[in-house]
């Protein structure tokens, strides 16, 4: 099984567990699994970790900078050109479900698909594009 973890999964890994982790085993298991393949993490999610509370994930899990780490597990994982499994679908269902109505009715059509698009663009959309082609790849 893998799992693709977001930016808010790190940063209370690394407050609220890390502390208590004294002999780092938590640490060391979660370095371990991304080595596997185990857990995956995109490259906005890393991104969006640089100036999530100053930086508080990469410099509790210092392998997360570390460029040779990064390469050997084949991270972050590049999400620049992913696409949904079905994109005319999905673009339906972002324009009906993911909005919100009544603010929708007091944008412009070109402010609309602004913001759209950094939606689009962002790290947690990244990461459910990533999730879903994933999921198409391996079906349960």
């Amino acid at each position: 099984m893998k799992v693709a973890i977001d930016t808010n999964s790190l940063l209370s890994f690394v407050r609220y567990y890390l502390p208590f982790d004294n002999q780092s085993i938590l640490y060391d298991f979660f370095k371990t699994r991304i080595e596997k393949g185990d857990i995956v993490i995109i490259d906005k999610i890393l991104e969006e970790c640089e100036y999530t509370s100053k930086g508080a994930v990469l410099d509790s899990l210092n392998y997360l900078t570390d460029k040779a780490f990064l390469k050997k597990c084949r991270l972050p994982v590049n999400t620049e050109f992913v696409l949904a499994p079905s994109p005319a679908k999905f673009l339906r269902q972002v324009d009906n479900q993911f909005i919100n109505a009544v603010i929708r009715r007091t944008l412009t059509d070109i402010e609309y698909e602004n913001r759209k698009d950094d939606f689009m663009n962002s790290a947690d959309m990244k990461l459910i594009l990533y999730c879903l082609n994933l999921k198409k790849e391996n079906p349960l």
